[in-house]
C-alpha cells in the first residue's frame, strides 16, 4: 500500500473540459484504496474549492470547504452522539506532512467522496453534511446565499 494519494482537480465551466476533470477525479476516487492516506482538492476555476483528507485505513475523512484565498472556510463535523468522539486521527498530507484532526470532525469515508462528487458536478457541498464555520462570519454552511467575498 501506497502512502498518500495527492491529486487537484481544476473543474472547467465547459466542455469536454469540464467532462474531462470529472473523469481524472473518478480515476483518483479509484485509488483510494490502495493508499493508506489521501489529499484530494476540487476547484472551480479557483474557488469555491473542496478539500478533503482521508484516512483509508480508518475509513474516515473530513472536508474542508474554501470560498476565497485566504478564507478559513468550514469543516464538517460527524454530528455523532455515541460512541467515543475523544481523540485524535492522523493524516498524511501530499508534501509528506503528518497532520491529526478530532475525531469529531471524521466522517465516513463513503461521505467524503460523495461529497467531493456532488461538489464536482454543483458547485455547492452537501447540505445534510454537519459544517462549523471557521470564518466564524455568522454563516451556516458553505452554499449560504448572503456570503459576499470580502475586499
Amino acid at each position: 500500500m501506497q502512502n498518500t494519494l495527492f491529486a487537484t482537480h481544476d473543474i472547467q465551466p465547459f466542455e469536454p473540459y469540464r467532462s474531462e476533470a470529472l473523469r481524472h477525479l473518478e480515476l483518483s476516487l479509484d485509488q483510494l484504496a490502495s493508499h493508506a492516506f489521501a489529499e484530494l482538492w476540487v476547484n472551480h476555476i479557483q474557488f469555491p474549492a473542496l478539500c478533503a483528507l482521508i484516512n483509508v485505513s480508518r475509513g474516515c475523512g473530513f472536508l474542508m470547504a474554501l470560498r476565497y484565498d485566504g478564507d478559513a472556510g468550514f469543516t464538517t463535523r460527524s454530528g455523532a452522539s455515541s460512541g467515543n468522539r475523544e481523540g485524535r486521527i492522523e493524516y498524511l498530507l501530499g508534501n509528506g506532512q503528518l497532520d491529526t484532526y478530532p475525531i469529531s470532525w471524521a466522517l465516513p469515508t463513503d461521505a467524503v467522496v460523495a461529497a467531493l462528487r456532488h461538489f464536482a458536478r454543483t458547485t455547492r457541498v452537501p447540505d445534510e453534511l454537519c459544517w462549523h464555520n471557521d470564518s466564524d462570519d455568522g454563516l451556516s454552511t458553505p452554499n449560504d446565499s448572503g456570503f459576499v467575498v470580502p475586499e
